[in-house]
């Protein structure tokens, strides 16, 4: 049930930013890309953090593990946010949603193994 959970909120959270701070697929179409495709990657990349929040679960450092995830799965797409037509601000948008995103599933994850210990426990 718990990696139900973390999945379906990282595909909330990722559907939400993405749907706010993407690349608008016209801008991508302008400078001759397939705007949908070119859109992708903002979409794949950011739902590889819940499946690697849940591999790294059972970290101490969980604050530590969910900003190493998030930033690093969004590195690529805001150096990918410097192409023309896109503003300035869009790179670290792009790269503090995902240091956001990896945070706040790192915690749900954690306090899920928590609550979880602490059922097994009571029985």
């Amino acid at each position: 049930m718990n990696i139900t959970i973390i999945l379906a909120l990282d595909l909330v959270i990722t559907l939400l930013v993405c749907g706010f701070i993407g690349p608008a697929a016209f801008k991508l179409g302008a400078i001759g890309l397939i705007g949908w495709a070119a859109r992708l990657p903002f979409y794949l990349l950011r739902l590889y953090i819940g499946p690697a929040v849940l591999l790294t679960r059972n970290s101490a450092k969980w604050y530590v593990t969910g900003i190493v995830l998030g930033g690093g799965l969004t590195l690529p797409l805001a150096l990918w946010s410097t192409v023309p037509g896109c503003p300035a601000a869009e790179k670290w948008v792009n790269l503090a949603s995902g240091v956001l995103q990896g945070l706040l599933l790192a915690y749900t994850a954690h306090r899920l193994t928590l609550s979880s210990e602490q059922a097994v426990g009571a029985h």
